[in-house]
Parts: structure tokens; sequence; C-alpha cells
């Protein structure tokens, strides 16, 4: 939807996913290294700031990088799928 309202969109596989680097130690996952990656991927685009997005587990790592780097990121929106359980029985 966001490109073909005429935005550039990346949607990159994150650290240890898909086609991406998987580093063996644990501590190189840590929030600032993934942040750092989005940082890392603008600089690749050539781009000086962004709008980031991100759903699930990349909401919360577009958050940490508009606060980790707030010179790079013009703002940020999140897609949160809230995981509950039913309730059985009446309400």
């Amino acid at each position: 939807m966001l490109a073909d309202a005429g935005y550039h969109v990346v949607a990159p596989d994150m650290r240890g996913y898909g086609e991406s680097d998987k580093p063996v130690d644990v501590d190189d996952y840590d929030i600032i290294h993934v942040a750092g990656d989005l940082v890392g991927i603008l600089d690749a685009l050539g781009e000086e700031t962004a709008i980031l997005v991100g759903h699930d587990w990349g909401s919360m790592v577009v958050w940490y990088t508009a606060l980790l780097h707030p010179d790079r990121s013009m703002g940020y929106g999140d897609e949160r799928a809230l995981w509950r359980t039913r309730k059985t029985g009446a309400p």
C-alpha cells in the first residue's frame, strides 16, 4: 500500500532471518545492533532520514531506532498484533 502511494519502501530481513547474516554470538542480536542495522540500510541507500514502520518485533526495533538515532528518523509507525487468550464462557 505504501509503495502504491508513491513511497520508497524497503522491507529488509532482520538480522538472523531469511537471507541476512546470522551471527553466532547472542549479544550481536541486541537492540543496539539491530537498530544499527536499520541505520546501515539508510547509509547503503544514501538516505539521511526515513519514516520507519515496523510490524510485530519490528515495531520495537523501529521505536528504538528512532530513540537511539533521532537524527535519522523523521518518525515511526508500528503495527503491533496484540496476543491474548480467549476467555471461555459468558463475557
